[in-house]
């Protein structure tokens, strides 16, 4: 017999997918963030595919949003650059630690903060103008941002 285990059920959950395109193309990518502006509800979040295609996710991937009313946000930063890889002139499998020290040269790191690739509005639940209410159905919102 196990005592003192309980199964706690999440709330329900409703699918919500959309396409995310940027001056009408595609946006691999992003991240879509549904802030939540109903009593109780909890935010949901997706991120877009090559085809800027996206679905929700609450509390297991995929899961969709709980009921209610959503202020949105979606935004998609660039990459840092990738650390040296064994197919990089700079790498020497060989060098010791002492090596890589010396030749460590601190002005070459690339400190410039990463960038939105879309527009600043869009990344403020508050000024995006993006909005979506969730029912007790399967939904569907794109992003159209321009």
């Amino acid at each position: 017999m196990l005592g003192g285990c309980s199964t706690e059920s999440n709330p329900p959950t409703y699918p919500v997918t959309g396409t995310v395109t940027y001056k009408g193309a595609p946006v691999d990518g992003a991240t879509i963030i549904f802030t939540s502006i109903s009593e109780g509800g909890e935010g949901a979040t997706g991120k877009s595919d090559a085809e800027g295609k996206y679905s929700l996710t609450t509390y297991v991937n995929g899961d969709g949003a709980r009921p209610g009313d959503y202020m949105i946000k979606v935004f998609k930063f660039d990459s840092p650059p990738p650390p040296p890889s064994e197919s990089s002139p700079d790498f020497n499998p060989d060098s010791t630690l002492e090596e890589e020290e010396e030749s460590y040269d601190p002005t070459e790191i690339d400190n410039s903060p990463v960038k939105n690739e879309l527009p600043v509005q869009y990344s403020k639940e508050t000024t995006s103008g993006l909005k979506h209410t969730v029912g007790e159905s399967e939904s569907s919102f794109d992003i159209v941002l321009d």
